[in-house]
């Protein structure tokens, strides 16, 4: 009995392991993407694409 046990255990913490590193891996994705966002955020709108320096203003 003790032998079925433990080998449902390991296949069990195996299934856990899998899905906890799968959700670690999304959660990654998502802080990466996040940064990403932010970043584009705080750049200055318009002034690289009209060859302005990029502390332009754009009135």
């Amino acid at each position: 009995m003790t032998e079925n046990y433990s080998k449902l255990r390991q296949q069990a913490e195996a299934a856990f392991g899998k899905a906890q590193s799968q959700l670690f891996e999304r959660q990654r994705a998502i802080e990466d993407l996040n940064s990403i966002v932010i970043a584009r955020d705080e750049r200055p709108r318009g002034c690289g694409r009209l060859g302005l320096p990029r502390n332009c203003t754009t009135a």
